[in-house]
């Protein structure tokens, strides 16, 4: 229940050859942030980088690979 936010606030895609992902608002009322910043473009996202979307708060984390166990 975040009333600050649009059905369709933003979403985060595939960073094409570089790899990653990146954050894009997607024409929003009350933007997007990432670390306190407002975006108006694709923004790279980092392990641990903060989305900000009204109130709510979202931590990005990247997967890790994971070891093989033998």
């Amino acid at each position: 229940d975040e009333d600050r936010a649009s059905r369709v606030h933003a979403v985060i895609l595939p960073g094409g050859r570089e790899g990653g992902f990146l954050l894009e608002d997607m024409g929003s009322s009350n933007g997007t942030q990432v670390n306190g910043s407002h975006i108006y473009r694709g923004t790279r996202l980092n392990d641990g980088d903060l989305i900000q979307i009204g109130r709510t708060i979202l931590r990005f984390e990247a997967l890790k690979p994971m070891a093989l166990v033998k």
